[in-house]
């Protein structure tokens, strides 16, 4: 399993906003089945592809499992997520599940 993250501000994330990513070599495609984007690639585990990264839209926050966080695809995540941060220093980054501030992962 890999570490989840939630990225909020307050006008919330678009498909647009992550627009850089999915013009990167990284990006491998859109899963239907699971509405997530997938970037990189680390191997197979039980017959299936594992991205170093996936990401998807969870209401207006953008959700983010890492499976491969040293990386070209991580560093350009990362910058994207500084970027957000720049515009606008109330974004959060936080663990999925309990809320644990996680920017430091993004630095």
């Amino acid at each position: 399993m890999g570490t989840e993250f939630r990225v909020q501000r307050s006008g919330g994330f678009r498909r647009e906003d992550i627009e850089p990513l999915l013009r990167s070599k990284a990006f491998r495609g859109f899963d239907e089945k699971f509405k997530q984007y997938s970037f990189g690639f680390i191997g197979q585990a039980s017959g299936h592809d594992v991205p170093e990264f996936t990401l998807w839209f969870d209401g207006p926050d953008l959700g983010i499992t890492a499976y491969e966080m040293a990386s070209t695809a991580w560093e350009e995540l990362s910058s994207l997520i500084q970027g957000f941060v720049r515009e606008d220093p109330s974004v959060r980054i936080t663990s999925w599940d309990d809320d644990e501030d996680m920017s430091s992962y993004f630095q």
